[in-house]
């Protein structure tokens, strides 16, 4: 048996922290979609006490397993860090994402940074203020139980601008093709589209390829080469970089806070 002083866990994309009480009450809701009604609305009033919450059985098995230290980039849900009694270092993908916008995106500085939900914003203001770009925010409404919710509005101004859409995590891409489409209706002249974890379920590359969206960038926390082969639009944005320094830091007893300290971008 190895005798290993310290064991580091690295996961950039730790996909269950997606599943709190809400989402997994919303996935069970829609599996009983075809129920009678007072069954779902059982499920609505009676299902919030025992809804299991996988993040934080994986929490547990990471740390019986006998790591020391866990590593991770952007959490859809940060208060899964808390569920750890290991250190955990959080890596976000905030300076590769600022770079890759001015280098890749044409006219970047008259464009305006979007949020195609009210959970992201705090994600895409971060973005907007450190390159002095204006914010817009894409409204949602929808019973708090839906899988999906529709967007129905637009905080902000969008007419003839070229906006940047920026989110953690993209899936079946329903949040953002319905954003795109508010966009457009509100005069969007260009959309790109810059998400963190790309996971493109189902058949979200077809319907992205048939879209608005002119361009998509997503990191490598998921090897994203399959995808590119079937979306022209899909670019791949690498983080290998700033994972390697965090594991170096962490390593040498150096300070992680310091790689996303800059005066100006």
């Amino acid at each position: 048996m190895g005798s290993a002083r310290r064991i580091s866990v690295v996961t950039p994309l730790f996909p269950y922290s997606r599943q709190s009480k809400l989402s997994q009450r919303r996935r069970l809701l829609k599996s009983h979609a075809n129920e009678p009604t007072e069954e779902i609305e059982g499920l609505k009033t009676g299902y919030k006490s025992w809804a299991a919450t996988s993040g934080t059985l994986i929490a547990s098995l990471i740390q019986e397993s006998g790591a020391d230290h866990l590593i991770v980039m952007d959490l859809h849900e940060p208060q899964y860090q808390g569920f750890f009694t290991i250190p955990v270092d959080s890596v976000y993908a905030e300076p590769v994402i600022i770079n890759y916008i001015k280098t890749s995106i044409p006219n970047w500085r008259s464009a305006v940074v979007v949020s195609p939900t009210a959970g992201g914003a705090k994600r895409a203001t971060s973005i907007s203020n450190k390159l002095h770009l204006q914010f817009a925010l894409v409204h949602n409404a929808g019973d708090r139980y839906q899988q999906e919710s529709e967007a129905v509005g637009l905080v902000g101004d969008v007419t003839d601008r070229v906006t940047i859409m920026i989110d953690d995590m993209i899936d079946t891409a329903s949040t953002m093709l319905n954003a795109s489409k508010m966009l457009k209706a509100h005069g969007a002249k260009e959309i790109h589209v810059i998400v963190i974890h790309g996971i493109f379920s189902s058949d979200s590359i077809d319907k992205i390829n048939k879209s608005s969206i002119d361009t998509i960038a997503c990191t490598n926390s998921v090897p994203q080469d399959d995808f590119r082969s079937l979306c022209p639009k899909l670019q791949t944005i690498d983080v290998s970089t700033i994972l390697g320094e965090t594991i170096r830091r962490s390593f040498n007893g150096e300070s992680v806070t310091k790689l996303y300290e800059y005066d100006e971008y």
